[in-house]
């Protein structure tokens, strides 16, 4: 029997839960109740225990602190967290600690007992692993949940090599299903609004609303099977030619009851993308693909939406139409390097493909080759791109996750801005570059001669231009520099050694000791040898 502890800080609760389960059912039983996280412990380290269901909040340790010390006790617990609490923090909390699930108040029976049958699932396979591990030569048991799973890689990632790989006597002995003559569907269930690189996180509420929506499911399918795959849930749902015309009447049941049942996903929000029925597991593969673009409707139509594949193309001369003047709006505003202006672009795609009235799927394949675009524009410039190999990769890896127009805008800026403003940055560089040779030659021949000739002979500047941009970058002309570099020179000499005031003139390049000191009392107020004085 799997041994069960409840605890919360209200007694009557702790005897709802216990009077409302047929606990005999799930092969459990329970074995105390405690009314305080330092009961809930106490009673822990003297008993065995196997699931502990228990309020968020208690006094003494509260339902996350439970959690850490029961751990602690036994790392194989399973718990069920129970709260008046909807946040969505509380449950991430929950989840990062390893719970089975989290229930809401008041304690829904159907939600509870799905929670138990998972757990009675889950320490059936653990046991049916322990006995059959032997005999297998890898000395491991790839449990039907797994050989189900590897369904949906196999056909929904690439093509099984010949005919006879689909068919459903082949399928079943191999993968474990039940799949009979008839109908196929695929049913993407898409939410939104938590952190899709938290694979944890994904797991539990995927995991969460399968249960749910596969039990709803059961009564009209011959046979049905789920796994999480591109950051989503993926039904392939098998059923007879009768039940063929109510399975629209039923995916529109499921999605009422998500949105009158939001703790379901978690209180975030869902889309349902479904595939034309198909009669061969053939066209799995197309059937996936034309639900996963349905999916993509949600940018348009929003959440809680049901989308089928018939609105994922339009016209696809207007398309590239609409994208080549785009591209050229954004390279012209590149080319006067205008910030503002090319985020003004970037801000008009919305209006723009609001009037195209673009599907989905549509709108996600215009930024792409919109931002594609973009990159061997600045390619094109010899724009070096940090990180180039992973750019657009990571790009259309969040553009998946984007549910809303306005998050791929933002995407979009923030990814051509970044490299906008490496553009023009190495410009910058690039005019600066002749300048600063100017500099270092000017410090580096100080005690010499020096003629804006002689720069412009030493970087190949044409003299009018290098003067016009050396008095743009530096406030003042070359002439007037030179005298400046001359002086501060002086200074450190000045400073830092012993020598002559005449010897000191000849080293920053003047033969007439006159000139030097008229120059450096106009630039620093100071003849030099009072300036020695006070800082030598």
């Amino acid at each position: 029997m799997i041994n069960v502890l409840i605890a919360d800080d209200e007694y009557k609760i702790c005897e709802l839960i216990n009077n409302l389960i047929q606990w005999e059912k799930y092969h459990m039983k329970v074995v105390g109740i405690a009314l305080d996280g330092l009961d809930a412990i106490a009673f822990l380290e003297n008993n065995d225990v196997d699931v502990i269901i228990t309020d968020i909040r208690m006094p003494g340790y509260d339902g996350l602190d439970l959690i850490q010390k029961g751990k602690q006790c036994n790392p194989d617990i399973s718990f069920i967290i129970i709260s008046g609490y909807s946040q969505f923090e509380y449950a991430q909390k929950a989840v990062r600690l390893g719970v089975i699930d989290y229930l809401q108040k008041p304690v829904n029976q159907h939600e509870l007992e799905l929670s138990l049958e998972r757990i009675y699932q889950n320490h059936l396979e653990k046991e049916q692993e322990k006995a059959l591990a032997h005999k297998y030569e890898q000395g491991y048991y790839i449990n039907e949940k797994n050989q189900q799973k590897k369904f949906f890689i196999d056909f929904l990632t690439s093509s099984p090599e010949n005919d006879i790989d689909y068919q459903e006597e082949k399928v079943n002995s191999r993968y474990g299903y039940s799949f009979q003559h008839g109908y196929y569907q695929l049913m993407l269930v898409r939410i939104d609004g938590f952190d899709y690189k938290n694979k944890k996180e994904i797991e539990y509420i995927y995991e969460k609303a399968a249960r749910i929506l596969k039990f709803l499911l059961s009564d009209t399918c011959y046979e049905l099977g789920y796994t999480i795959m591109d950051n989503q849930l993926v039904f392939i749902l098998n059923f007879s030619k009768e039940a063929a015309s109510v399975m629209p009447k039923k995916y529109e049941e499921l999605m009422e009851y998500i949105k009158a049942h939001k703790e379901a996903t978690c209180s975030l929000p869902a889309t349902f993308g479904i595939s034309r029925p198909f009669l061969t597991l053939k066209a799995s593969l197309s059937a996936y693909n034309e639900a996963k673009q349905a999916v993509y409707q949600r940018i348009v139509s929003g959440n809680y939406c049901i989308f089928d594949g018939s609105r994922q193309h339009k016209n696809p001369g207007f398309f590239l139409e609409l994208l080549q003047r785009l591209i050229l709006s954004l390279e012209a505003a590149v080319e006067s390097l205008n910030r503002e202006e090319v985020l003004q672009v970037i801000n008009d795609l919305k209006p723009a493909i609001e009037q195209a009235s673009l599907s989905g799927y549509e709108i996600l394949q215009l930024a792409q080759a919109f931002l594609n675009a973009y990159i061997l524009n600045m390619q094109k410039n010899k724009v070096h791109i940090s990180n180039e190999d992973s750019f657009f990769l990571h790009f259309s890896e969040d553009i998946q996750n984007c549910s809303l127009l306005s998050e791929i805008i933002s995407l979009l800026q923030q990814h051509i801005i970044r490299l906008f403003d490496e553009y023009c940055e190495e410009k910058r560089n690039a005019e600066l570059r002749p300048i600063q040779t100017a500099k270092d030659y000017i410090k580096n021949h100080i005690s010499e001669a020096i003629t804006l000739k002689d720069i412009c002979t030493e970087i190949n500047f044409n003299e009018a231009y290098f003067s016009s941009m050396f008095k743009k970058e530096t406030g003042m002309n070359f002439s007037k520099y030179l005298i400046h570099a001359r002086i501060e020179a002086a200074k450190d000499l000045l400073k830092s050694s012993d020598e002559k005031i005449e010897t000191i003139a000849r080293n920053v390049g003047y033969n007439d000791l006159k000139t030097f000191n008229k120059n450096f009392s106009r630039y620093t107020g100071l003849k030099p040898s009072e300036y020695r004085r006070l800082y030598g």
